[in-house]
């Protein structure tokens, strides 16, 4: 697809299938300030570059200790009572 100089808009959506959160997700990035959008009528539309935008920084975020892959998988040790 040629570049006309356009700018692509997405619906929540529509980023919602791109980025794999859920609609009222994202809508929640809109109001926080997170994901960048436009109010067209009724509705929100996310550009091109604030959707990358947006996928790269939380892509870049701090996993915290508790989510990541393993966390809370071990033997159970004295030290440790909550495991």
């Amino acid at each position: 697809m040629a570049d006309d100089g356009l700018q692509k808009f997405y619906t929540i959506e529509e980023a919602a299938a791109l980025t794999g959160y859920s609609v009222r997700r994202l809508r929640d990035f809109v109001r926080d300030g997170t994901l960048e959008a436009e109010r067209w009528g009724r509705e929100y539309r996310i550009s091109t570059p604030s959707l990358q935008a947006f996928i790269e920084a939380r892509r870049k975020a701090e996993i915290p200790e508790r989510q990541r892959p393993g966390a809370g998988v071990g033997p159970r040790t004295e030290d440790d009572p909550d495991r």
